[in-house]
C-alpha cells in the first residue's frame, strides 16, 4: 500500500529500540527492496537484525524514527559524530518512496546537525546503483565528493560506494 496522503511527518529522537518499535522496523526491513542497498541485510528475527540495530545505536550516534501520520515509516541517523562532522544513513518503507518523506527527513537532520550540534560537514555513503537515494541527497544539496576504492557486491554485481557531502557553508 502506497502512502498517498502525507499530512504529518514527525521525527522522534530515540536512544534504543523497544519491542513495539523493533516489530514495526522489522516489518519495514523484511522488504527486500528496502534492504537491497543496506550494508547489512538483516533477516527478520535473526541475529543479523540485532547486529543491524547495534550498528545504528553505537557510540556517537543520534537516531530518529521517521513517522508519517503517526506510523513508523523509517529511520534516519547520524553516526560517527565528532566535533566537526558525521555520517548520515537512512531507510524508509517502500510505500514511503517518492513522496518526499526521505527528503524532509534529511532536511530535518541536516538542520539539527548544523544548528544543534554545530557540525561543519555531513557525509553520506551511497551505493552507485541506488539512484533514488542519490537523487534525494542531491535535492538536499549534497554533492558528489568521492568514489571509494572498494566495491560491494549486490545481486552478483559489484557496486561502487560513492560519498556525498554537504557543508555548513553550502
Amino acid at each position: 500500500m502506497r502512502l498517498n496522503n502525507v499530512t504529518d511527518i514527525q521525527f522522534e529522537l530515540i536512544s534504543s529500540v523497544d519491542k513495539s518499535i523493533y516489530d514495526e522496523l522489522q516489518k519495514i526491513l523484511s522488504d527486500e527492496l528496502v534492504v537491497r542497498y543496506l550494508p547489512i541485510t538483516p533477516s527478520p528475527g535473526s541475529n543479523e537484525m540485532n547486529q543491524f540495530f547495534d550498528q545504528i545505536f553505537r557510540d556517537n550516534s543520534k537516531v530518529w524514527l521517521i513517522k508519517c501520520n503517526s506510523e513508523i515509516v523509517g529511520i534516519i541517523n547520524l553516526m560517527n559524530i565528532d566535533l566537526t562532522s558525521a555520517s548520515l544513513a537512512y531507510f524508509v518503507s517502500k510505500p514511503s518512496w517518492g513522496i518526499g518523506i526521505a527528503t524532509k527527513a534529511i532536511q530535518y537532520v541536516v538542520n539539527y546537525a548544523f544548528k544543534e550540534l554545530n557540525l561543519n560537514q555531513i557525509i553520506a555513503p551511497v551505493v552507485s546503483r541506488n539512484a533514488g537515494s542519490i537523487r534525494v541527497l542531491e535535492k538536499n544539496f549534497f554533492y558528489f565528493f568521492q568514489k571509494l576504492d572498494r566495491q560491494i557486491n549486490f545481486d552478483g554485481i559489484g557496486d561502487n560506494i560513492l560519498v556525498y557531502k554537504i557543508t555548513k557553508e553550502d
